[in-house]
């Protein structure tokens, strides 16, 4: 399904910003610009290193720079979290789980399985304890009561995100490699008015892919309507998404190491210049702190 949307035009008047979330340090990123990974060649080159030290190593430090990153996404009453997929992530997955997923690749239930034990814990940390986490009829995890929350797995990385379902009627996360989308979907995932107002580095890079995905999940647990890239509008400038059918939720991303974004509803929580500071009785993080980058630095540093 797709419709033309006639959105407020993006940016007028403003200075043209990209915000990025939980950037690396100023040290790391010399080997590492924003949606790129470091010159792995360059590390554990000695003599005698174990097979498969590269790789292990490179997992290593994209954890800890991916746990830095989602640590300062989004309001701080969002919960976010993450795991490296390993073999065996798919025995994580309950009983009570495997029976709702239809006979799968080995892959999918190992995804799946990371997906859990990453919301485990954050629910873990919010109070609950051994919660069985089954797909609905839609493919979306079911939540324990009071719980509004999502999960999104790429090849490599599972993430999740939690938060009272007191303070937002809505959450969506969606994760993707910082890599180029491919060219033939870039027509098919950023809107007219987005290829106008966005520069190559944004258009050409996954951020709208993974933000409208967020997006989607998000409205669609409203009950919202079938929704396809076209019906998503993505404004950077103020961060926020807007559907076809008028729906608005707020945004929050990160393109270093992995693209992560989430989306979530501001109908029912604080205002969106708080963040959701209300002294509720829900776990939170530090309040985020912003890195804000022209998309000249954005496209000098892609190129």
């Amino acid at each position: 399904m797709s419709a033309e949307i006639q959105p407020e035009p993006l940016g007028q008047n403003k200075p043209l910003r990209l915000t990025v979330l939980g950037a690396a340090p100023a040290e790391q990123r010399r080997d590492a610009p924003i949606g790129r990974w470091i010159k792995w060649g360059e590390i554990g080159q000695g003599k005698g290193k174990p097979e498969g030290s590269d790789q292990r190593i490179k997992e290593d430090v994209n954890d800890v720079a991916l746990s830095s990153a989602l640590t300062s996404l989004g309001p701080p009453n969002v919960l976010v979290g993450h795991r490296i997929i390993r073999p065996g992530d798919e025995n994580a997955l309950l009983p009570g789980e495997r029976v709702t997923f239809r006979p799968s690749a080995p892959e999918i239930y190992r995804q799946s399985g990371a997906a859990r034990i990453a919301a485990r814990r954050l629910l873990g940390v919010s109070g609950f304890s051994d919660v069985v986490l089954p797909r609905s009829l839609s493919g979306s995890p079911v939540w324990p009561a009071g719980v509004v929350g999502s999960l999104a797995h790429d090849d490599s990385v599972a993430v999740a995100a939690i938060a009272s379902s007191r303070e937002f009627s809505a959450l969506g996360i969606d994760v993707e490699p910082a890599d180029p989308l491919p060219p033939e979907l870039i027509t098919l995932v950023a809107t007219p008015t987005e290829r106008r107002c966005y520069p190559a580095a944004i258009i050409e890079s996954r951020i709208l892919f993974v933000i409208k995905e967020a997006i989607y999940k998000a409205v669609s647990s409203l009950g919202g309507p079938f929704l396809d890239f076209q019906d998503v509008e993505v404004d950077l400038h103020t961060n926020r998404g807007r559907t076809r059918n008028g729906e608005t939720v707020a945004i929050s991303f990160t393109n270093f190491p992995r693209i992560v974004a989430i989306a979530f509803d501001l109908a029912r929580s604080i205002p969106s210049e708080r963040y959701g500071e209300t002294g509720a009785a829900w776990p939170t993080r530090p309040a985020f702190a912003r890195q804000s980058l022209d998309f000249q630095t954005i496209t000098e540093q892609w190129s």
